[in-house]
């Protein structure tokens, strides 16, 4: 697999273990959820080879 899609995933990915979420998305993922209750927003994270920071979410386990 290669792409832009692929390295932000991997991104994100490494993301969680400096956050210590267990998952996390971005906003991309959360607008195509049809129900937003159990996520938390993190805030907007620089992510490496990204021009800009990206808004992450957590999912929020119980």
């Amino acid at each position: 697999m290669i792409g832009d899609a692929v390295n932000v995933a991997n991104r994100i990915e490494a993301a969680c273990k400096k956050t210590g979420k267990l998952v996390m998305m971005s906003a991309a993922v959360v607008s195509r959820l049809s129900s937003t209750t159990d996520i938390e927003r993190v805030g907007e994270i620089a992510l490496a080879g990204q021009p800009r920071p990206v808004e992450l979410y957590a999912l929020r386990l119980a």
